[in-house]
């Protein structure tokens, strides 16, 4: 599956890095990243990425000077209620020719309900992230 939901350059591919919300044919949220030329054509084959088991709702992707891709999950719940760990991570990659691997992984949702209570407070989220929808799209990272 193919839910495209963010793209950045990368001048060593001479292709677009692109995000998708929902990956895989057999099983979901396999680990890929798919690129695309700057005619809007997505190649065929998508890129791994190891150290990491799936990508699940990524919304977000952006580079740094130094060539580091960062991913970012929406940290929300599902429709159903369910938000499993692989939908809170904050990712770091390092690529390795035509594949990527994990160098930091940040889970936010979890840092905040692990808050301190009056920074909870502050953010807003008196009770955690339960039953609130902080669905991430912004970019985080400017080069």
């Amino acid at each position: 599956r193919f839910e495209p939901s963010g793209a950045v350059w990368q001048a060593d591919l001479l292709r677009y890095l692109v995000v998708s919300d929902d990956t895989g044919r057999e099983r979901e949220h396999v680990p890929w990243l798919f690129t695309m030329d700057v005619d809007g054509r997505v190649d065929t084959e998508p890129l791994s990425v190891s150290g990491i088991d799936e990508l699940n709702d990524l919304e977000s992707v952006a580079s740094d000077a130094d060539g580091s891709i960062y991913l970012l999950s929406s940290q929300s719940h599902s429709n159903k209620g369910n938000r499993p760990r692989s939908r809170t991570a904050f990712l770091r990659l390092a690529a390795s020719g035509r594949s990527y691997s994990v160098t930091c992984e940040l889970h936010i949702a979890e840092a905040l309900d692990a808050a301190d209570a009056s920074l909870r407070s502050r953010l807003g989220l008196d009770d955690g992230t339960r039953g609130r929808r902080q669905d991430f799209f912004a970019r985080l990272i400017q080069a």
